[in-house]
C-alpha cells in the first residue's frame, strides 16, 4: 500500500481543484445546497417562535426531508464533476437512468447520517470512518450502479483508506470550520451596526445588540459557514476517493502523464 499524500497536501490539491471549478460545477452545488439550507433556516425560525407551527409541522418536516434529497443528488453531481475533471479524457454525463438510481441511492443511504454521524461523534472512535464513508457516498452513488449494497462496500471500503491522514483532515477541517463560524458570525453581528453608521437606519439589533445572539442568529451563521465550507469537504473526499481507487487503477498516474504531456506541448 502506497504512502498516502499529507493532509495538508490533500486540502492544498483541494483548493487548487476547486479554484480549476467550471462554473457548472459551482451552480450544480448551489442549486442544491442553497434552497435546503434557507428551508431549513426558516423552519428552524418558524417552529421556534411561531405559536401555531404546530398546525403545519408535518407538512414542513416533509417538504424539508424532500429539500435534503434534492440537495444530496445535485452534491452526488457536483462531486462527480470534480471526479471526472481528474480523469483525462472523461466527461461526466447523466441518462434517465442514472439519475433515478442516483436519486434511490442517496435517498436510501443519506438519511442514515443525521443519526449516525452525531451518535459516532458521542462515542468518538468511529467518527472519521463514518464521516469519510457518507462523503464517499455523494460520489459512489451517482448512479453508476444499481447495487445499493455495492456503493455502501465500496464507499467504507474507500473509507477505511489511510485512517491517519483521514483524521487529520478532519482535525484540520473542523479548525478551519471554527474560523469561518466565527468570521461569519462577526460579519453578520456587525451588519446592522454598519447600516446604522452609514445609513442612519435603526434596528432592534443597534437598539440592543446582544438581541442578536440567539439560536436564529446561530443557526443563519451556521447554513452560511456550511455553504462556504462544505465544496471543500466535498472535494477532499473525491479526490480521497481518486487517491484510493488509483491504488489499483493507476489513474493517477495517467493524469500525471496526461498534464506533462499538455506542457510539454505548450
Amino acid at each position: 500500500m502506497p504512502r498516502p499524500k499529507g493532509a495538508l497536501d490533500l486540502i492544498e490539491e483541494a483548493i487548487v481543484e476547486l479554484r480549476n471549478a467550471p462554473a457548472s460545477a459551482w451552480i450544480t452545488y448551489y442549486a442544491g445546497s442553497l434552497p435546503f439550507v434557507l428551508s431549513l433556516l426558516y423552519f428552524w425560525a418558524d417552529m421556534s417562535r411561531s405559536a401555531f407551527a404546530y398546525r403545519h409541522l408535518a407538512e414542513a418536516a416533509f417538504g424539508l426531508s424532500l429539500l435534503y434529497v434534492w440537495m444530496k443528488c445535485w452534491q452526488s453531481v457536483f462531486a462527480s464533476l470534480i471526479y471526472k475533471r481528474l480523469l483525462p479524457g472523461v466527461t461526466s454525463h447523466f441518462t434517465t437512468a442514472s439519475v433515478f438510481r442516483m436519486a434511490l441511492a442517496q435517498t436510501v443511504l443519506q438519511p442514515y447520517s443525521l443519526f449516525l454521524l452525531p451518535l459516532t461523534f458521542l462515542v468518538f472512535l468511529p467518527f472519521g470512518w463514518t464521516y469519510a464513508l457518507y462523503h464517499n457516498i455523494s460520489l459512489i452513488g451517482n448512479g453508476e450502479t444499481a447495487d445499493i449494497r455495492a456503493v455502501l462496500r465500496k464507499s467504507w471500503k474507500l473509507a477505511s483508506l489511510w485512517p491517519g491522514q483521514n483524521h487529520r483532515v478532519i482535525l484540520i477541517l473542523w479548525l478551519f470550520s471554527m474560523v469561518v463560524f466565527l468570521n461569519v458570525g462577526i460579519v453578520i453581528f456587525f451588519i446592522p451596526q454598519l447600516i446604522q453608521t452609514l445609513f442612519g437606519v435603526e434596528s432592534v439589533f443597534t437598539m440592543s445588540p446582544f438581541q442578536a445572539l440567539n439560536t436564529t442568529f446561530l443557526s443563519v451563521v451556521w447554513g452560511v459557514s456550511y455553504l462556504l465550507v462544505n465544496p471543500l469537504i466535498k472535494t477532499i473526499y473525491v479526490l480521497r476517493c481518486f487517491h484510493g481507487e488509483s491504488v489499483h487503477t493507476g489513474a493517477d498516474l495517467a493524469t500525471e502523464l496526461d498534464q506533462l504531456a499538455l506542457s510539454l506541448d505548450s
